[in-house]
């Protein structure tokens, strides 16, 4: 269970080979918290109050520098590097950007709207020329519901071409069945590249979240760590961002986004989530229960610059210069190092990058059902403008014709002379 308050089992270890140097029986106080200021009063709790009345010399638990406790407390030697991060799979592309847009660039969808330009305006010009040449207007016509082709149809034609699906509206001439036949080939090889992109698109993930701001901006939903000295840590923050973070994303969840260590592992794993915490405790468990694929997809933001923290001593103390010196001699020759490798958990090896399938979800479909739903809607309102209008010219034509009443006075319609 090493990955539980790695840092303060750290700063225990080490304390204990400094009682073993100076030859001392160490009394261990237990506290519950660091400490805070007492109301009123000038003294502390916890760890901090034990220091600063006397009742422990030193302090055997990593202390974070603050303003407040400088005066109250020395800070004698630093302890090891602490970092406190977001992290989070990478999302899928579909999560963060519209995967519909990006099997081809930007100049792929510009000729192709040249292409759909060019053939359309030349199947049109094609279907008029048959209409008004005289041979094929005598074929055209003696097919059942024959109409003459107006640009909506051939807009239509070309929108089966694209899509590899049928029309209607069909091309009588050598050229119109050339140009048919060249449309479907070209439009067939684009299909093919785009379904064959648009597949890698969907099991592909992304790498646009590499600042806090990107985090921000993506909708991902966040957790914190239940534990004292990292929701303290969060809290204090003073970036523009982070307070951003805290404001508009957590203060509004109340104390909700507050979980256990291994509750938002698992969310982080499973669900479009990032976990705030201290690498080794999510390394440890990283390494235990990710696979490959997953120890691979795992990336961090760096929450804000934390200073390590200190060991601390009671202000002013006669053993001040003596635990610090002999603290920093423990650094030198390696005592440090060789602690932290037996306590801290570094990042999960990441040997092979193996692919997984994942099923399309409605967060990769999103747009198409978007686009289907706008033409439904839009159809719909377009039919209630037909239905409108039409009803509104049934009643101008009845209107009109009740109004043109024969008035058999001097052969006159209503204004109009027959002539004898």
């Amino acid at each position: 269970m090493t990955h539980i308050d790695s840092s303060p089992r750290f700063t225990y270890l080490i304390t204990h080979i400094l009682i073993s140097i100076f030859n001392i029986t160490p009394k261990y106080i237990i506290q519950t918290s660091y400490g805070s200021p007492i109301p009123n009063s000038k003294e502390y709790t916890g760890i901090i109050g034990d220091v600063q009345s006397g009742r422990a010399v030193m302090g055997a638990t990593p202390v974070f520098f603050l303003d407040s406790r400088v005066h109250v407390v020395e800070y004698i030697a630093p302890n090891t590097k602490s970092y406190l991060n977001f992290y989070f799979k990478s999302p899928p592309l579909s999560y963060v950007s519209n995967i519909f847009v990006k099997p081809f660039n930007e100049y792929v969808w510009y000729s192709c709207f040249i292409l759909i330009g060019l053939t359309l305006a030349t199947m049109f010009t094609i279907s008029k020329w048959e209409w008004t040449d005289p041979y094929f207007r005598r074929q055209i016509k003696r097919m059942p519901d024959a109409t003459k082709p107006a640009i909506s149809d051939v807009a239509i034609l070309q929108l089966g071409v694209i899509s590899q699906q049928g029309s209607d509206t069909e091309l009588k001439s050598s050229s119109g069945r050339i140009a048919m036949i060249f449309a479907l080939i070209a439009f067939m090889f684009l299909y093919t590249a785009y379904a064959a992109n648009i597949v890698a698109i969907l099991q592909s993930t992304s790498d646009s979240i590499k600042e806090l701001k990107d985090l921000l901006a993506s909708g991902m939903e966040l957790g914190v760590e239940k534990a004292p000295y990292i929701v303290n840590l969060f809290k204090n923050v003073s970036s523009p961002i982070g307070r951003e973070i805290i404001e508009k994303r957590l203060k509004p969840k109340g104390d909700k986004f507050l979980m256990p260590l291994s509750e938002g592992t698992d969310k982080m794993r499973s669900q479009f989530f990032a976990f705030f915490t201290e690498p080794s405790s999510i390394n440890k468990l990283m390494s235990d229960y990710f696979d490959e694929a997953e120890k691979c997809n795992v990336r961090y933001v760096e929450y804000t610059k934390v200073m390590e923290p200190w060991f601390i001593t009671q202000k002013n103390g006669c053993y001040k210069e003596l635990l610090k010196v002999g603290l920093l001699r423990l650094r030198e020759l390696g005592f440090y190092m060789a602690e932290r490798k037996r306590i801290f958990h570094e990042n999960p090896t990441c040997f092979t990058r193996l692919s997984r399938f994942f099923s399309a979800g409605l967060i990769d479909t999103y747009p198409g059902f978007l686009f289907f739903g706008v033409g439904c809607l839009l159809g719909l309102l377009i039919f209630f403008v037909e239905v409108f209008v039409e009803r509104r010219k049934k009643a101008y034509r009845k209107k009109k014709q009740q109004s043109n009443v024969y008035f058999n006075q001097g052969n006159v319609f209503f204004g109009t002379k027959i002539a004898k």
